[in-house]
């Protein structure tokens, strides 16, 4: 009986070389690894917790001449409030699965079980972020660390921290009003970013 040629395998295989380099074009603008999701969600908490973390300091710094000082140099205070911020997302996705900007974005932090994680391996995952994700906050690391990490989410779909502890990231799939909101969302965000930056800079004049 004669054999069939290999030609449909080999197609096979070229057209599934095409889709895996298509859905890593698509991850790139925020597909199926949704590297943009997980960046701005980010952000969001930042906005949210670490600025107002940055505040209360200087509020109670008034009366605390030492910690003012220490508050006005800008690398110490980055490392300091997102320090300070790392317990709190570890209670975040302990308690609901993910932080209010993870939420906002449909993104949830679960264990490869599909249970929530325990407090422990939250803060080992928050901690790893912390320093290889996000480069302790500094601002000249943090752009070689993000790049290493969207870079290796890419090319094994899971980032150190996540690997480390096991856990897994699921992500909803957006409708209309979901995007508006995370659109006027990271709008607002930036125009705050700025306007706040900018009185901090004035404090220097």
């Amino acid at each position: 009986m004669n054999q069939l040629p290999d030609n449909n395998i080999e197609f096979s295989h070229v057209y599934q070389d095409k889709i895996e380099k298509k859905d890593n074009r698509i991850a790139f603008f925020g597909g199926i690894l949704h590297p943009w999701r997980r960046f701005f969600a980010r952000f969001i908490d930042t906005i949210l917790f670490v600025y107002p973390l940055y505040y209360i300091g200087f509020d109670l710094s008034d009366s605390i001449h030492i910690l003012t000082n220490t508050l006005y140099i800008p690398i110490i205070s980055i490392v300091i409030m997102n320090t300070l911020w790392i317990p709190l997302e570890a209670m975040c996705i302990t308690y609901f699965g993910a932080t209010p900007g993870k939420w906002l974005f449909g993104i949830r932090v679960k264990d490869r079980s599909g249970s929530r994680l325990i407090f422990s391996s939250a803060i080992k995952r928050t901690l790893y972020m912390y320093v290889v994700g996000a480069g302790l906050g500094l601002p000249i690391v943090t752009i070689f660390t993000l790049f290493f990490s969207f870079t290796r989410l890419l090319q094994t779909g899971t980032t150190v921290w996540d690997a480390a502890n096991n856990s897994v990231v699921t992500h909803t799939p957006w409708g209309y009003i979901r995007t508006f909101c995370c659109v006027i969302t990271v709008f607002a965000a930036f125009v705050f970013y700025f306007y706040s930056t900018t009185l901090y800079m004035e404090d220097f004049d």
